[in-house]
């Protein structure tokens, strides 16, 4: 499966989709739809993130919907959560909501 590096000197304005992985340092504002999507701590996203499985260690204002999310330890989400699997870091910071939905690939 490919994968993609979106570098920290990149910002993104609208809709990135890909039957990949993709690994975030830069700024997206707008819609990520992916396989997988990690981002670094410097990465920073205002949007919605749906994908498989989504691990974040960056900034994030909106919402996720996933498989499986992982929240690291330099994580900052203000948003909704929707997922079968969630784990957080006990150093990361979420204010929002979040709601357990069945795997998609049930």
């Amino acid at each position: 499966m490919p994968k993609s590096k979106l570098a920290g000197d990149l910002k993104i304005t609208g809709e990135v989709t890909s039957i990949g992985d993709v690994e975030l340092d830069g700024v997206i504002e707008g819609n990520i739809t992916v396989r997988k999507l990690e981002t670094s701590k410097d990465a920073k996203i205002k949007g919605t993130i749906k994908g498989e499985k989504v691990i974040v260690g960056g900034h994030l204002e909106g919402t996720i919907d996933a498989d499986k999310i992982e929240l690291s330890s330099t994580t900052n989400v203000d948003g909704e959560i929707t997922g079968a699997s969630l784990s957080m870091d006990e150093e990361a910071y979420f204010r929002g909501t979040s709601k357990r939905s069945s795997s998609k690939n049930d």
